[in-house]
């Protein structure tokens, strides 16, 4: 197994993920683009991406959450895609949609996947744009035909947006906020994207 560290983010969030998933190895890039062109060299057909401000892994069944302590939830991820030839990329829900009082299917088709993506190398397609890198390859995947898989059986436990310091603070949220961002999703994707007012921030 790999990790790929970005050298902006939270050197907490790293070296919990190390340790947590028995990982064996950092690699260090400037961008995501640099690491999918680092996995592509060395011969993986395949790449994860995590955002920074994920902080647990949960196994969701029987209306029970399960704190994942080992890298199942990648193994069972890779198993899945490995076994199809249309899936472009795959990725854990967050666990904050998948309250375990309600049902949620194992796996949802077609959707956007964000934060823990899996993404194949042989798709023709690069990160883009300022903000939204994984909402907008997920559109554009979909829009060519290809599948996207979101897991509702593992899921991520992620940090509500701008409530952690991380890759993107000082660079964006800290001056801007979250409008921009939102607003750069809807000019490149109008037909699917719109700019709202929700939760006292601008979302998409």
């Amino acid at each position: 197994n790999r990790y790929v560290n970005y050298e902006r983010e939270s050197n907490i969030f790293i070296d919990s993920m190390v340790k947590r998933l028995n990982l064996h190895k950092i690699i260090h890039t400037e961008d995501n683009l640099g690491f999918n062109d680092w996995s592509i060299k060395n011969g993986y057909k395949w790449h994860w991406v995590l955002d920074d401000n994920l902080e647990s892994f949960e196994r969701l069944n029987n209306n029970m959450k399960v704190k994942c302590v080992d890298g199942t939830p990648f193994y069972v991820c890779e198993d899945f895609v490995l076994r199809y030839t249309n899936i472009g990329q795959a990725g854990l829900n967050y666990s904050i949609f998948c309250p375990a009082y309600d049902s949620r299917p194992p796996i949802k088709i077609n959707t956007r996947i964000y934060s823990c993506l899996l993404i194949r190398n042989d798709v023709p397609y690069r990160w883009r744009g300022r903000y939204n890198e994984d909402t907008d390859l997920s559109l554009r995947m979909m829009k060519d035909g290809w599948c996207t898989v979101q897991f509702n059986q593992f899921l991520t436990g992620k940090r509500a947006t701008q409530t952690m310091r991380g890759g993107n603070s000082a660079e964006f949220y800290d001056e801007e906020g979250t409008k921009n961002k939102s607003q750069m999703l809807a000019d490149m994707h109008p037909d699917v994207a719109k700019v709202v007012w929700k939760w006292n921030r601008w979302h998409h």
